[in-house]
């Protein structure tokens, strides 16, 4: 594999796992969020919101799958 190839797909990795790391993040926000707000048009928006992370996170474990990228354990939200 050329060097060229080796940094793309090194770069690729990084900016996966990165994005990931990013919605594990949001995830852990929207958690603590929940234990703040009253408002049920807010409550929704908070719903909509876990559901699109939720989307977002298993098609980029996927795509980490499908391209042999390892990652750690450290996110707990997975899809059941």
């Amino acid at each position: 594999m050329s060097k060229k190839l080796i940094y793309k797909r090194d770069n690729f990795s990084q900016e996966l796992v990165n994005d990931i790391k990013l919605i594990c993040e949001k995830r852990k926000n929207l958690v603590l969020r929940y234990n703040h707000i009253l408002d049920s048009d807010l409550i929704e928006a908070n719903i909509f919101e876990e559901l699109s992370l939720k989307a977002r996170y298993n098609y980029l474990l996927k795509l980490a799958k499908d391209n042999d990228i390892k990652l750690d354990n450290r996110c707990y939200y997975v899809e059941a």
